[in-house]
């Protein structure tokens, strides 16, 4: 039995990339999860990608997608994870709303012949975990999470009811902004569909069947209404024909759009920077402990870590991750449930970037967040001496 939250991971990689611009030479500090936003960040020029996850199931995950990096090219890597059934793009009109239940037998078997390209580059852990896994890598590990099995749910059992396939047929095919308004109008007004989105979102379902009860323990408000609401504003305001998380959704596999990491332009970067992967099965608060004081980073990429952590946890994590950063530090997180920014942070520590994260979430593609934050790390004038001495020791 798979072990795994998360077979992929569910922020929108290109916003992560424009928040935490420029990555080039910079060290960061980022949440496995599924694990393609850290390859995402490599790709970038990161001069060190240390990536952590208290799962040892998610960093097998990682460990397994940077050793397909490493020995297939871009169209095997994309049949390999499960993103497509085939190499080519697939059909403009190829939508299945319940989507692949399970891979075909020779595409299954195919992706074990690639998993043994793979095993030479697994560590042993993670060897043993895929070894014993098989059924996962046949059917396309993208979809291996807990929570990817809840989406397969809700589109076999509620897609069909909330509008027919034709209706998400011309949605996934391109309509202007005016032609989608009048397409939810017209389709999604009853009660009926209202109510069952309400249910598929609510905090009984998602964090017992979905996610994890500790995600929705801190979370305040009507979660289901804020959902919904961000939902209506990835069909109408934003493009869903060019929304691989919406793709992914109510088909079970991306379109001819893909998510950052799995672009074939961006394989080959990823795969040059790959000896800048740091793997570690830890959590951040153990991981910062552990390590010494004066390790320090220009980035973090915290997912939606926060929603899991009290206020006061919280705030000595954001304590402990200032006393990290290097000047100029930068973080970025996502919350989904609970309310957590760096006005819980120690004073003086991070400045919120409010003005840009608004812009970015606005065009954020993943409609499960109601707030994205971004943070620079104030300047300390102690510690930015202490790193000019630093550098001034080892130039000499």
């Amino acid at each position: 039995m798979s072990h795994l939250l998360y077979g992929q991971c569910w922020e929108d990689a290109d916003r992560l990339v424009e928040a935490l611009a420029p990555l080039q030479g910079c060290r960061v500090l980022s949440i496995a999860s599924g694990g393609e936003n850290s390859l995402a960040l490599l790709a970038e020029g990161a001069s060190q990608v240390v990536a952590i996850d208290r799962h040892p199931a998610q960093i097998a995950l990682l460990a397994l997608k940077a050793a397909a990096y490493g020995c297939l090219d871009p169209s095997e890597l994309l049949v390999f994870l499960g993103a497509w059934e085939q190499p080519e793009e697939p059909a403009t009109g190829d939508l299945s709303l319940a989507g692949p239940q399970s891979s075909s037998p020779a595409v299954g078997l195919h992706r074990l012949e690639l998993y043994r390209r793979c095993r030479e580059r697994l560590d042993a852990a993670s060897l043993q975990f895929w070894d014993r896994q098989p059924q996962l890598i046949a059917a396309g590990v993208l979809q291996a999470g807990r929570f990817e099995r809840y989406l397969a749910r809700f589109r076999r059992w509620i897609v069909p009811r909330l509008a027919d396939p034709d209706g998400w047929q011309a949605l996934l095919e391109g309509l202007n902004a005016e032609e989608r308004s009048a397409w939810f109008q017209r389709r999604w007004q009853s009660r009926g569909q209202r109510l069952l989105l309400h249910l598929v979102f609510s905090r009984l379902l998602l964090g017992g069947l979905g996610t994890s009860p500790e995600q929705v323990l801190y979370g305040k408000g009507s979660q289901s209404r804020q959902l919904v609401e961000r939902l209506r504003h990835a069909l109408i305001a934003l493009d869903p024909a060019e929304n691989p998380y919406l793709h992914w959704i109510l088909r079970g596999r991306f379109g001819a759009h893909l998510p950052r990491a799995l672009r074939p332009e961006v394989v080959p970067l990823v795969r040059r920077n790959l000896a800048a992967l740091r793997l570690q099965t830890t959590s951040l608060e153990a991981y910062l402990a552990s390590t010494h004081p004066s390790e320090r980073f220009d980035r973090f990429n915290l997912s939606n870590l926060f929603d899991y952590q009290s206020p006061l946890a919280t705030a000595e994590l954001l304590g402990a991750l200032r006393r990290r950063s290097a000047p100029g530090g930068r973080l970025v997180c996502w919350n989904r449930h609970a309310d957590r920014d760096c006005r819980l942070a120690p004073p003086a520590s991070w400045q919120d970037q409010a003005d840009l994260a608004a812009e970015l979430h606005r065009r954020d593609r993943v409609f499960f967040y109601k707030r994205l934050v971004v943070a620079d790390a104030r300047m300390d004038w102690s510690l930015a001496r202490e790193v000019c001495d630093q550098r001034r020791r080892s130039a000499a």
